[in-house]
């Protein structure tokens, strides 16, 4: 099997690599939006593994460890069960 290619949280968000908290939290919102699963039920496969991927881009974005291991390219995981906190 070919290994796993690794994913630019930043492309999945549409954010550059300078993005503050508060750019990365709104692309977050509507990229989380247009992906939620809800809203795609003519493709769910996709909707759940890209909402997932958005899901997944943000936390590992808004936690300033977790970023500066990805931006340095040593980004391994996320260590324990968080759950992402969109604001509501």
């Amino acid at each position: 099997a070919a290994p796993k290619k690794a994913v630019d949280f930043y492309k999945v968000l549409g954010v550059p690599k300078s993005a503050d908290l508060p750019r990365i939290k709104t692309a977050y919102l509507k990229k989380a939006a247009f992906w939620h699963p809800d809203k795609n039920a003519h493709t769910p496969d996709l909707a759940k593994r890209k909402f997932a991927e958005v899901q997944e881009a943000f936390a590992v974005l808004s936690d300033e460890r977790y970023r500066k291991a990805f931006d340095m390219g040593k980004f391994t995981g996320i260590k324990e069960k968080t759950e992402v906190k969109s604001g509501y």
